[in-house]
């Protein structure tokens, strides 16, 4: 009788966080977006978890960080967004608005299965690129269209998380190098050739989304157990060509691990957090949307 194979664990030495995002109503914040606002949300937050979590503390308060413009690429009919994948510019703004030559361009892939991202390569070993694994967690949730057409998203009674592995590759951008078709995008990540899938329109001209104005708040950490710290981050978006009002808001809270590891103890507390925040900010919760990517697609 042979010998039962010994079961192995994947090697997550290589990733770095697991990131816990909520979609939040964008009407509940007002453009142009300060403190006062992100803290008001901070401050109900902290109230319920007093009520609910105890154990868990978040200390100090949001601050803005300099603004950001961000736009995404993709095909007319969304190649790499159905694959998994986007491709996002972002830059730094001045304080009068002008955007200063520090372009990065990020290719990421998502899925649902953790070995797709650790078989998947998206540059070359010899490439600038830096490259970053991460687990994104989101509510339990599916987008869903009601019978008069309207769309919705249908939330898990019994709140709980979906997981997401993230792989992305970030490389400056140079003035010349904006990709005009896939071609171009396998030029800038030549590995991508032999992930994405064939598609018969290669030469597909690649769309620049609606350029975004990005507003960021950092500042709260959150105290989980044997001095394991969380870092809590606030996120607005409007367009820039109409300005008037926030489009998206997310919040967001990340755990940096250490060669891939958690704590038990820390995964317990953040899976409460993120299941408390779910159902005691409801009031506070985007029912209509469930991708920040994919409102921001051309």
């Amino acid at each position: 009788m042979s010998e039962r194979p010994e079961a192995t664990m994947p090697d997550l030495s290589c990733l770095k966080a697991r990131e816990y995002k909520l979609l939040l109503k964008p009407e509940r914040f007002a453009w142009p977006p300060d403190g006062d606002q992100a803290n008001a949300f901070l401050d109900d937050l902290r109230s319920n978890l007093n009520a609910s979590l105890p154990k868990v503390q978040i200390r100090k308060w949001f601050a803005p960080l300099e603004p950001r413009r961000v736009s995404f690429w993709d095909t007319k009919s969304h190649h790499l967004y159905a694959a998994g994948y986007s491709l996002r510019r972002r830059s730094s703004l001045s304080k009068e608005g002008a955007t200063f030559d520090s372009d990065e361009l990020t290719l990421k892939l998502r899925t649902p299965d953790l070995f797709i991202a650790l078989g998947t390569t998206l540059a070359a070993q010899d490439d600038a690129a830096r490259l970053k694994l991460e687990e994104d967690i989101a509510p339990l949730e599916v987008a869903a269209v009601g019978p008069a057409g309207e769309t919705f998203v249908a939330i898990a009674e019994q709140r709980s998380i979906r997981s997401r592995w993230a792989l992305s590759a970030s490389r400056a951008l140079l003035p010349d190098e904006a990709p005009h078709g896939l071609n171009d995008l396998h030029a800038l990540f030549e590995s991508t050739a032999r992930y994405l899938p064939v598609i018969d329109e290669l030469g597909s001209p690649m769309i620049q989304g609606r350029a975004i104005e990005e507003h960021v708040f950092k500042g709260p950490t959150i105290d989980f157990a044997d001095d394991y710290q969380g870092s809590l981050c606030l996120t607005l978006w409007n367009r820039v060509d109409d300005p008037s009002k926030v489009f998206v808001a997310e919040v967001s809270f990340r755990c940096d691990l250490m060669k891939g590891e958690m704590p038990a103890k820390v995964a317990r507390r953040a899976l409460d957090l993120f299941v408390m925040m779910q159902n005691a900010q409801q009031r506070w919760i985007n029912t209509v949307q469930s991708s920040k990517t994919l409102l921001a697609l051309p």
